[in-house]
């Protein structure tokens, strides 16, 4: 019994030593509250925002439409760390551009990979055996 004990034990610290070598971000979808959401989980987690917040007026985008003064200052990508290097990153869809936030779009996750192969590995993965979901 307790070399059982004794190998479940060294099972768990060898598990909580391992170091996941892809981050995940996760990208949230809001209209309109991307910068005060991702405040209050920077509040929350003691963190600071990673890189510019960039507003829809901060950049250029030849051929697209005209946006309203309101839209403009919108947030077009902003990100914060939550945890251990994870990021959330976040953008305000516009509702005059034809985005629609509802569930199902609001959410997405993304996996930071190191080489073409990390990403064919885990594609080929993830879409084997998905028929149903």
């Amino acid at each position: 019994m307790l070399a059982s004990i004794r190998r479940a034990s060294s099972g768990l610290a060898a598990a909580s030593q391992r170091r996941w070598v892809t981050p995940l971000v996760l990208l949230l979808n809001f209209s309109g509250q991307s910068e005060e959401a991702l405040t209050h989980y920077r509040d929350l987690f003691g963190t600071q925002f990673v890189g510019p917040i960039v507003r829809f007026e901060d950049v250029t985008m030849p051929g697209a439409p005209a946006i309203s003064p309101d839209d403009a200052r919108k947030i077009m990508h902003m990100e914060v760390e939550i945890a251990a290097g994870h990021i959330l990153m976040a953008t305000d869809a516009l509702e005059s551009m034809g985005h629609h936030v509802r569930v199902g779009n609001n959410t997405t996750i993304m996996v930071e990979c190191d080489d073409t192969a990390e990403v064919d590995r885990l594609y080929a993965g993830l879409a084997a055996g998905v028929e149903g979901w």
